[in-house]
């Protein structure tokens, strides 16, 4: 067997990075001081696709576990607590969402959990 992370998963955290550096490492400081993270974390990881989650034709779709298992450990390298709030909206909120939630619910609150908008 290929054990082999493929090179879309690579160019992928690649990207990643060059996220963290722009909209994450700077900030750290800061949310450090005041003990929590902005909505602006998690509708910056939403816009730019980072939950493993999208919405498409009224629904969630879910992506590879490979890619959220990537970049949740590129974040947790950086910062423990920052991708536990992250894993937090994710697998507690959008995946139950995901998992459990009605057409009607997926429809009500997936996009805007999807894009960051709203904090499972």
């Amino acid at each position: 067997m290929d054990f082999t992370i493929p090179a879309e998963f690579t160019r992928n955290t690649e990207k990643f990075d060059a996220f963290i550096k722009k909209d994450i490492l700077p900030h750290l400081p800061t949310w450090s001081h005041q003990e929590e993270l902005p909505r602006t974390f998690f509708h910056n990881m939403g816009s730019q696709g980072w939950f493993g989650l999208t919405f498409e034709n009224g629904c969630l779709k879910r992506e590879s576990a490979l890619k959220e298992s990537l970049i949740t450990e590129k974040l947790a390298r950086i910062s423990p607590g920052t991708a536990i709030g992250a894993l937090a909206h994710v697998d507690l909120g959008l995946l139950c969402l995901f998992l459990f939630g009605s057409p009607a619910h997926q429809r009500k609150l997936g996009k805007a959990a999807v894009e960051g908008k709203t904090v499972m």
